[in-house]
């Protein structure tokens, strides 16, 4: 369950996409990223899933571009080139 929420994130939904494709609530939903942040040690989702692709505990391959992954920045370069943190001050990511 927690590689396939972390993967639905890196493919771009949002919390409420989320918990209604897994059939959790949005609490529940809360309480895995919760346990998935202090499993990777991580303060974010955007963090989590970073570290998982970083890791190879998901795959980018079949990402989409629009995805938080792959989302270009002013230099034309992914996140995935690129720390959680920097680019999440780069776009300005809301996580929550």
């Amino acid at each position: 369950m927690q590689s396939q929420l972390l993967r639905l994130f890196a493919e771009g939904k949002d919390s409420d996409d989320v918990a209604r494709i897994l059939g959790i609530s949005s609490q529940a939903l809360r309480n895995h990223l919760h346990h998935i942040n202090q499993k990777l040690r991580t303060h974010n989702r955007l963090e989590a899933v970073m570290n998982a692709i970083h890791r190879k505990l998901i795959s980018v391959e079949g990402l989409q571009r629009s995805s938080v992954a792959g989302r270009k920045n002013n230099w034309g370069r992914s996140c995935l080139d690129h720390p959680a943190s920097v680019c999440s001050r780069r776009f300005g990511i809301g996580l929550f």
